[in-house]
């Protein structure tokens, strides 16, 4: 899971979203399923399968493991408990068949009501979860009142970030950025090194850089050595990094 940056619908997408809203007002949950699924076969809905695919990356990765291509449109708040939020464009997110699966119906929500599944379109994920960079294993934020409860409660329900080709995929990743830092430690920040770190870290569809940059891979040896020669050229690491998925 990686952040993920809401792009804006033109205003005629827009108004069609807000006209099938107010077309499902006081519909049933089965008539809501009918109305989106009715949606989804138009060519109205192809302008959100567009900007969907967009915000997910030149690969399209699924929003939720990052490692599978993202085939289908998940509602975040279900429409079996929020059939009025069927067609609020801020309720979609593209993902791939198998975390659509693991995560279904499943909603859990806190004692204050809000959900408990982290929404990667509003957070940095990262502020819930942390990376063993040398499995590619994800697991809760641990504080001092113990495991991140949004965490663990993702975890807990798509189960499919941590299968053994998505944590594989992270410790690439990882293994590669670091690799490319290392690089410019040797080759005394060339603008050779420094463009192979610019590469790596746009290419970055797992999130992996913005651990490096914002998170505990910040402490990591090659990263300190880095913000401790060439502060320059950390800054901008973390500039390009917070702009990825």
């Amino acid at each position: 899971m990686r952040r993920l940056h809401r792009v804006e619908l033109k205003l005629q997408d827009r108004l069609a979203l807000f006209r099938k809203t107010k077309s499902i007002a006081n519909a049933s949950v089965a008539d809501t399923r009918a109305a989106w699924k009715r949606f989804r076969a138009t060519k109205a809905s192809e302008p959100i399968n567009e900007a969907l695919a967009s915000m997910a990356g030149s690969r399209v990765r699924c929003a939720y493991c990052s490692d599978s291509f993202a085939s289908d449109v998940d509602h975040f708040r279900p429409i079996a408990t929020f059939p009025q939020k069927a067609f609020d464009w801020e309720n979609m997110i593209r993902v791939c068949t198998t975390c659509n699966r693991k995560k279904g119906e499943r909603f859990p929500l806190g004692g204050d009501g809000e959900p408990r599944l982290i929404d990667p379109t509003t957070e940095d994920p990262w502020s819930h979860l942390t990376l063993d960079p040398q499995t590619g294993f994800i697991a809760p934020r641990y504080t001092l009142a113990g495991f991140d409860e949004f965490g663990e409660a993702t975890l807990a329900i798509l189960e499919t970030i941590n299968f053994e080709a998505a944590t594989e995929a992270r410790r690439k990743q990882a293994r590669r950025l670091l690799g490319a830092m290392k690089f410019v430690l040797d080759d005394d920040d060339s603008r050779e090194s420094r463009r192979e770190l610019s590469i790596e870290v746009a290419n970055d569809e797992l999130g992996i850089s913005r651990w490096y940059a914002h998170w505990e891979g910040s402490a990591e040896e090659f990263p300190i050595q880095l913000q401790a020669k060439y502060l320059l050229t950390w800054k901008a690491f973390v500039r390009k990094a917070a702009k990825t998925t």
